[in-house]
């Protein structure tokens, strides 16, 4: 019975093969399974042997495991659904072990503060869904208050926020969607990326592996959780692959104008590029037939489909300026495919880029993508011989993808490295249709992945032995990951159990005020600290006239400035709560606002709140008000002067070497003082100074802390009252000032020189200020 089993040398090789994917997924889930097989002890905790045979085990389980998959690939007439299904599973695998599921729980948003992009889509989205249904479906009422806006400009995704939004009764309270999101988007770029490759290179070998580098591509990986939206590149795939589907048959085109619509609702950028990809399928149609209608009929359903859809949710709201002046800084530079970000290789340094450039572009196609495609083009040559003219004939469509999109990304000043190779202009309506996608190196995306599909398939080709080629693209896929695991790790690290800021509104005064007021209202519209200031007006149900914008209302200015006029004419608005972010206005208002109204410093921002009932100093943690804030705006060294005979204490946060000048030594020898200012930059500095005398005086490289307790005699003088004081420099990597006199902190924790007055006999508190070097 024995002799009829065999064995045959090609399933053995095939077996092999599958040895190297199967032993790396079984040393990268090696903390996932050995706790459920080892009696829930990791892996670090078993002996070396066990951990070698735990791997050998596990390493031919996934062995088989892939190669039953190739098999049962192999044997279906039809393999797309199990290849869609596999490439999906891979991208979901690949998130997994990249990022983990920590950004997977709904009710967990701090983590998205880390990064103001983050918090942009989220409190968009929060408003959003907070306001009553109107139209434009996607228009929010509260934010920009009082203009209002789409939450579009918020890039929260409308394709998912709309939807979300008819459940809103079922969902909790705190509910962000951008972690399943980013799953969804590994899944869907896996699924199709495998459905690509076997449509161009009819290889379910590279169908099976192309996932793989799709899933790992720097462009991708760079957007995830950075800039979320855009790791929707999944919608870049699926135009690809119904131009290569059109390339059979033309019954797949009534599916792009919902591609269009999907692609403008999940991120305008992203309509530009499937439209482009669209005009590639339109021209060769038309190559095909020489019938003009049907391609006409075409371009105007997707047309007004989208620009349908953009009226519905709210794109032409607000007369909202879409141009910008950024044309030409976030462009594509003509070594892109080649160039990494600083800490994305292993291999190369990034290579210079041009003056006026953003540094932060990204369009690296990673080593093993570039061994694969120039070894593709060779063998495309001397094995083919396809001439230029065959070429065009067969790709007409990418002749007019790829120049476009690239002339699209490189802008309308070409640069090589750090050099300027030229400029151009074009009519002014063209400049500023342009300028609205102002981030031009985005467009290389299309391209960028045509290489990906040219390598891959190419590579599944390049000799009869399939496992061979196999073995080709698993060891480029090594280099690949190889090159950037360092960046892998580090967002493993700090997504697998992601921590977040939470809020530094901490103070009691605003979930009081939250109840009083209907409005928060920043003025001058300054955007320092926006994203914790938009927050609490988002979770508190409150409007907001200012936030960060992807894109800005031109009549937010405007707005701004009539409530400016009314706050300096005494007539704030009632409900209004307002967020002082100038010295200037601070000092206009300061003495028309008395004391006996709410003008206090809290938690690091002036508030205006008119009617409100409570007094500043009712609140344990709020210290100074307006009228002890050098509501005079006097300088450092008249202030000095003006309080020569008083007790102050000074603390420095940050650096305040710049502030030691002649005008301030003069002023400190008139006063009979020989104070030691702090010439390196960012060093610790804390003083005491009664009268004439100097008291206490401290610079270190590292934090300063010291206490006065009241009438504890100190170099001959006996403090009033009692303090606790601290310095933190720039070089102490803490940055701090704290001044507190009888428990309240008078410092203002902000860069510079922290300063308290205070009557030397009582203790009283006179006078505050900080004086910031720029000052």
């Amino acid at each position: 019975m024995f002799e009829k089993i065999k064995i045959s040398r090609a399933e053995t090789t095939y077996l092999m093969v599958s040895l190297f994917p199967g032993g790396l997924l079984a040393w990268l889930l090696r903390d996932l399974w050995t706790p459920l097989v080892s009696a829930g002890l990791k892996f670090t905790e078993r002996s070396l042997p066990v951990q070698m045979l735990l791997l050998i085990i596990f390493s031919l389980f996934f062995a088989l495991f892939i190669r039953g998959l190739i098999r049962i690939n192999a044997g279906m007439e039809n393999p797309r659904p199990l290849l869609a299904f596999t490439g999906g599973l891979t991208g979901a695998l690949i998130f997994y072990l990249i990022y983990g599921i920590g950004t997977l729980d709904t009710g967990r948003v701090d983590w998205l503060f880390n990064l103001g992009d983050n918090a942009q889509h989220y409190l968009g989205w929060v408003f959003y869904r907070n306001d009553p249904w109107m139209f434009p479906i996607g228009f929010s009422c509260s934010l920009g208050y009082p203009i209002g806006t789409c939450m579009c400009f918020m890039d929260s995704i409308p394709l998912l926020a709309i939807p979300l939004k008819l459940f809103n009764f079922l969902l909790p309270r705190t509910f962000q969607y951008f972690g399943w999101w980013t799953l969804a988007c590994f899944v869907l770029q896996g699924a199709l990326s495998s459905l690509i490759l076997y449509e161009t290179s009819a290889k379910r070998l590279a169908g099976l592996i192309a996932p793989l580098f799709f899933c790992t591509a720097d462009i991708l990986l760079f957007r995830v959780f950075r800039y979320t939206p855009l790791t929707g590149q999944w919608i870049v795939l699926l135009a690809l692959y119904l131009y290569f589907l059109n390339k059979k048959s033309s019954k797949h085109n009534s599916l792009w104008p919902l591609v269009h619509v999907m692609a403008v609702l999940i991120q305008g950028y992203f309509f530009v590029m499937t439209f482009v990809i669209f005009c590639g399928t339109l021209l060769e149609q038309y190559l095909k037939d020489r019938r003009m209608r049907p391609v006409i009929g075409r371009l105007l359903i997707s047309l007004v489909s989208v620009g349908l859809t953009m009226w519905i949710v709210g794109f032409f709201t607000a007369s909202v300026d879409m141009s910008d002046a950024g044309l030409g800084y976030f462009k594509a530079n003509l070594n892109a495919f080649i160039n990494p970000l600083p800490g994305w290789s292993r291999f190369f340094q990034p290579l210079p880029l041009a003056p006026d450039t953003y540094t932060m572009n990204v369009n690296y196609l990673g080593s093993g993508i570039i061994l694969l495609f120039f070894a593709g083009l060779v063998v495309q040559i001397i094995q083919r011989k396809i001439t230029s003219g065959r070429i065009f004939e067969q790709n007409a469509g990418l002749w007019l993808i790829i120049p476009v999109l690239v002339i699209f990304a490189l802008s309308h000043v070409i640069t090589l490295n750090d050099r300027i190779l030229f400029t151009y202009n074009l009519p002014e309506p063209i400049m500023k249709l342009w300028g609205v996608f102002r981030g031009t190196e985005r467009m290389l995306w299309p391209v960028y992945y045509l290489i990906f599909i040219f390598a891959i398939g190419q590579a599944s080709t390049f000799t009869r032995r399939e496992w061979l080629n196999a073995v080709i693209l698993l060891a480029a896929f090594s280099v690949q990951v190889i090159e950037v695991e360092p960046r892998l790790q580090q967002f493993h690290t700090e997504f697998e159990n992601p921590q977040g800021k939470h809020t530094t509104l901490r103070s009691e005064f605003w979930e009081e005020a939250a109840s009083r007021f209907n409005s928060v209202v920043i003025l001058p519209l300054n955007l320092q600290n926006w994203d914790q200031l938009t927050r609490y007006a988002a979770e508190n149900g409150l409007n907001i006239n200012y936030s960060y914008f992807a894109r800005q209302s031109p009549q937010l200015e405007p707005a701004a400035q009539e409530k400016l006029a009314a706050l300096k004419n005494g007539q704030p608005v009632p409900g209004e709560m307002y967020i002082i972010k100038s010295s200037e206005l601070f000092r206009q208002l300061c003495d028309l606002y008395d004391k006996n109204k709410f003008f206090a410093y809290v938690n690091k921002e002036w508030v205006l709140a008119p009617g409100f009932e409570k007094q500043p100093l009712d609140y344990p943690d709020i210290a100074i008000t307006a009228d002890l804030a050098n509501c005079g705006g006097l300088s450092l060294e008249d202030f000095l002067l003006h309080y020569k005979d008083k007790l102050l204490i000074l603390s420095a946060m940050d650096d305040i070497s710049a502030l030691r000048d002649d005008g301030v030594l003069t002023t400190l020898h008139f006063k009979g003082l020989e104070l030691n200012l702090p010439l390196e930059p960012g060093k610790s500095y804390l003083a005491v100074i009664s009268g004439d005398r100097v008291i206490l005086e401290i610079s270190s490289d590292q934090k300063i802390e010291y206490t006065l307790d009241e009438g504890r005699e100190i170099n001959e003088w006996r403090p009033p009252v009692d303090m606790t004081l601290s310095s933190a420099g720039r070089i102490s990597e803490v940055e701090d000032a704290m001044i507190k006199v009888n428990g309240r902190d008078y410092s203002y924790h902000q860069n510079g020189l922290n300063v308290v007055v205070m009557d030397p006999q009582t203790g009283r508190i006179l006078d505050t200020a900080v004086f910031a070097p720029e000052n």
